[in-house]
């Protein structure tokens, strides 16, 4: 026994060397093994974190490691230790940062479809921002930049619309114009779930519809109307070829048109003026008939007076009525005296009851009132069968119906004015 003891011990004694030998080179050969496994737990953990921020799901505060430090094992999710205590949980915790991974991939090409569906909703054209650009780390960014800067100019030419159309509408005097905006409104359901919409101002499209409806039925009216225009006044010569009217001629014909209308206008006021003369000119007219017609109802009475007086004066052997026509001043018996029937101041005339058979035309007159003082002088402008006419060359002024008519010098002297 104390020969095996002192054979085994030796034995013992280089088995126990041989072991701690072994169990050197087995540390020795895990070590890097062990720190491999440190910073892959490491980068799993801080993997988990970059991407929960901000996402909300909040798994990566439980995903958490820390390093072994010297005198200091490592702990945390990740730890060896974890794993020899739970291997499912372990596991569990590295399907975690796979399943953040995985819903922010979803999220961004949710983001991506998104962006791209947007795009096509604001007019960019179809393939100029596709699914693949915006999941591809290259060129996302640089993509991105085109539907920032789309969606401004669409909104600066919304803007611009809208001010177009509140103008029109404020010339056009549609109510609500200047309530319209570009604001979109955020609905929420019952559900949570929002959606955007824009209700525009209501009904103002259709009045300003039915406004420039109007101004078009207005300006056809118009426009046939002055197409017809010269129709309408066939009597004048008109410039303006209304006829040919449109848009672009219709300045230069309008003006035209007009000059015709000042034309026709003066046309206008002349004819006025000589209807106003015309109608004083008839007014006048119908005095002198009225007057006419006194003075032959005058000369008409006087005349039948004459022939009273002549036939008392043939009663009492005076003159007889079938005396001859006289034809010249030597046949005029100068001591014949005949009396005024009608004085015309304003023509300046006067009526006798010489008749032909007592003076001749031309003859020289002078009468005299029945003191003998003188009153006028004229000349026998026409002789008829019971009255003469005596156009009056010179009066001392009014002549009075009665006045003696006496034969002028012309007569004594022989001189014959026919």
């Amino acid at each position: 026994m104390g020969k095996l003891a002192k054979i085994l011990s030796p034995l013992v004694a280089v088995l126990a060397i041989a072991a701690a030998v072994f169990s050197f080179l087995i540390y020795s050969g895990l070590k890097p093994y062990q720190a491999r496994a440190s910073k892959m737990a490491k980068g799993l953990s801080e993997t988990a974190k970059k991407l929960d921020t901000d996402t909300n799901t909040g798994k990566s505060g439980k995903l958490d490691y820390k390093e072994p430090q010297p005198g200091v094992k490592e702990s945390g999710a990740f730890a060896y230790v974890k794993y020899k205590e739970n291997p499912s949980e372990f596991e569990k915790n590295v399907n975690e940062v796979g399943a953040i991974a995985s819903t922010v991939i979803t999220q961004r090409n949710e983001l991506a479809e998104t962006i791209v569906s947007l795009s096509k909703n604001l007019g960019i054209e179809e393939g100029t921002i596709l699914d693949e650009d915006l999941k591809a780390s290259g060129t996302y960014a640089g993509k991105l930049s085109l539907p920032v800067t789309y969606s401004k100019a669409v909104k600066d030419r919304e803007l611009d619309m809208l001010d177009g159309i509140k103008l029109v509408s404020r010339k056009l005097k549609v109510g609500g114009a200047d309530s319209l905006d570009s604001s979109i409104g955020i609905e929420t359901g019952e559900d949570d779930t929002m959606t955007a919409k824009y209700n525009g101002s209501e009904g103002l499209f259709d009045k300003m519809g039915k406004c420039v409806d109007e101004m078009n039925s207005t300006i056809d009216t118009y426009e046939k109307w002055l197409k017809g225009l010269t129709g309408y006044v066939k009597n004048y010569k008109w410039t303006a070829k209304t006829a040919s009217i449109d848009s672009k001629s219709a300045r230069g014909i309008l003006d035209t048109a007009k000059k015709d209308m000042e034309g026709i206008n003066g046309k206008l006021v002349e004819l006025v003026r000589v209807k106003s003369e015309l109608e004083e000119k008839l007014e006048e007219l119908k005095k002198r008939e009225d007057e006419i017609a006194k003075l032959k109802e005058e000369c008409e009475n006087l005349a039948k007076d004459n022939e009273k007086l002549k036939k008392e004066n043939r009663e009492l052997g005076g003159d007889r009525d079938d005396r001859p026509i006289l034809e010249s001043i030597d046949q005029i018996n100068t001591k014949v005296v005949g009396y005024v029937l009608l004085d015309n101041s304003e023509w300046n005339y006067v009526i006798t009851d010489l008749s032909n058979k007592d003076i001749v035309k031309g003859v020289t007159v002078v009468i005299s009132d029945e003191t003998g003082k003188f009153l006028a002088s004229g000349n026998v402008s026409k002789a008829e069968d019971k009255i003469s006419l005596i156009e009056i060359t010179r009066r001392s002024g009014s002549i009075p119906q009665g006045a003696k008519v006496f034969m002028g010098a012309d007569v004594s002297s022989g001189s014959d004015d026919d």
